[in-house]
């Protein structure tokens, strides 16, 4: 039987323990496991963990080198298996959560060990503090070092990727396709169980959107379907946790609160319970402008409701090409250009994609504000979900104003489309395919045979992530 070490910094709530737990549960029959975690588990776990602190966050480890950290991995795995494992699966090394654990990567990739980095979430993807952080303290401000650490490169040392998205860019940044890896989410079917009679808004067309309402997830957008389908009833589910996406929450409350517009709902769920919110919906919205698995585009066939709302094609072409139909959404909401200042749009892309680079100590070129525009707006009209708050609350106030505009929108529903999603999600999603796909993969790594070291090249991989073409005022935090 494998033995693997899986590594992070906790188990608490959350995506990647979800994903940690979902490997526990798909592959235990033919792996054995041990979890190296920073601090003790908030969930329950079915499998041997081992607390070492030194992984933990960084404002909550001890001050440890890495050689005695590594010691101490390395004696874990022994106590437990009686031998080094067979690979160490790393989760999200590089998100600059502990500024030591790049270097413990690059020093067990340097003894030889075959390793699996699966990063669920980059620093260049719109974190910029921790970037920064990690330049500073790993990169001793030079970011060919920062890269050495982050991404090293070698036959023994493969990745693992959500999305083909982050598949493209490694390889763009040099890493071999051999050791890059497609490991989408598993996802879990059984985890509702569908009511015949709704509960809340009987008599009324209920369009749920499943959100803590943060500041990529368009909000206003949200509140734009609501005026245009203002017989029916709008929801999100919950309110933001992190405190910095507060404003943006409450300033969409009041706006929604002094427009007098009551057929929309916000954080519903804490008053009737999210089962009960979700049994209720006759339809899931998004309009989310930025996705990392894009778990909301496959979970609501499974719910059995039609999803609406917008696409994010470098997301859901993994879904589309296993089967999975989201035709009916849209992948722009255009709006005439007229409606709005086109000066002030520029001055705020300007601005927006300045502050954009300069978080990462960059400049952008004149062309890239040039390719910016060119991607927001075309045939004289400007996708809304590019604008920010102010300049959607302008065309907002503008179709609450002229009921005539209204009419020019719509969504399409496809109900029809349910079982059959249902079967390719199952069939592509599942737990089976999950496991076979890391099983295939962890094969991989354990054969791989050890190599000197390289790296990617990091700032092809930064201007890939910062790309002027995919940049959207809703992104800066």
């Amino acid at each position: 039987m494998m033995k693997v070490a899986i590594v992070h910094y906790h188990l608490k709530k959350g995506g990647v323990t979800s994903v940690i737990l979902n490997t526990l549960l798909s592959c235990s029959s033919e792996v054995k496991f041990l979890i190296l975690v920073g601090e003790r588990p908030e969930v329950p776990v079915s499998s041997n963990w081992i607390e070492i602190p030194g992984l933990a966050y960084e404002d909550k480890r001890p001050d440890i080198s890495v050689s005695n950290l590594v010691s101490q991995m390395e004696q874990a795995c022994k106590d437990f298996f009686g031998t080094l494992p067979d690979l160490w699966h790393f989760h999200n090394h590089c998100l600059g959560k502990n500024l030591l654990v790049p270097k413990v990567v690059w020093k067990l990739a340097q003894k030889g060990y075959p390793l699996l980095l699966q990063v669920h979430d980059f620093p260049e993807d719109g974190r910029a503090n921790n970037y920064q952080a990690m330049l500073d303290k790993i990169g001793e401000n030079k970011r060919e070092l920062l890269a050495k650490f982050l991404y090293p490169i070698g036959e023994h040392i493969h990745y693992a990727l959500l999305n083909q998205r982050d598949v493209h860019f490694l390889q763009r940044a040099g890493a071999p396709e051999k050791n890059v890896h497609f490991l989408p989410n598993p996802v879990a079917f059984n985890s509702f169980t569908p009511r015949s009679k709704k509960e809340i808004f009987p008599n009324k067309r209920f369009w749920l959107y499943p959100t803590r309402a943060i500041r990529r997830k368009n909000i206003g957008e949200f509140i734009f379907w609501a005026i245009i389908y203002q017989d029916d009833i709008f929801a999100t589910t919950r309110v933001p946790e992190n405190p910095r996406f507060w404003p943006f929450f409450l300033r969409w409350k009041k706006f929604v609160h002094t427009k007098n517009i009551k057929n929309v709902y916000f954080e519903l769920a804490a008053k009737y319970g999210f089962e009960n919110v979700l049994n209720s919906a006759d339809v899931l919205l998004t309009t989310s402008v930025s996705e990392g698995f894009g778990l909301v585009f496959l979970e609501p066939w499974l719910k059995n409701k039609p999803l609406a709302g917008r696409d994010l094609p470098e997301i859901t072409l993994d879904f589309k090409q296993k089967g999975v139909f989201l035709e009916n959404l849209y992948q722009r909401l255009d709006i005439p250009l007229e409606w709005l200042d086109s000066n002030l749009i520029w001055e705020k892309l300007q601005k927006g994609l300045q502050y954009s680079f300069r978080a990462y100590g960059l400049t952008p070129k004149k062309d890239d504000f040039d390719l910016t525009w060119s991607s927001w707006v075309k045939d004289n009209k400007i996708d809304f979900g590019c604008l920010d708050e102010d300049l959607q609350e302008y065309v907002l106030k503008s179709i609450l104003k002229d009921k005539t505009n209204r009419l020019l929108f719509s969504l399409e529903l496809r109900q029809d489309k349910i079982e059959e999603n249902k079967r390719y999600i199952e069939k592509k999603f599942g737990y089976l395919s999950y496991k076979k796909r890391l099983c295939t993969i962890y094969n991989k790594v354990g054969l791989s045979s050890a190599s000197s070291l390289s790296s990617l090249d990091g700032m092809v991989l930064l201007k890939l992530f910062l790309s002027p073409q995919r940049f959207k005022l809703l992104i800066i935090h």
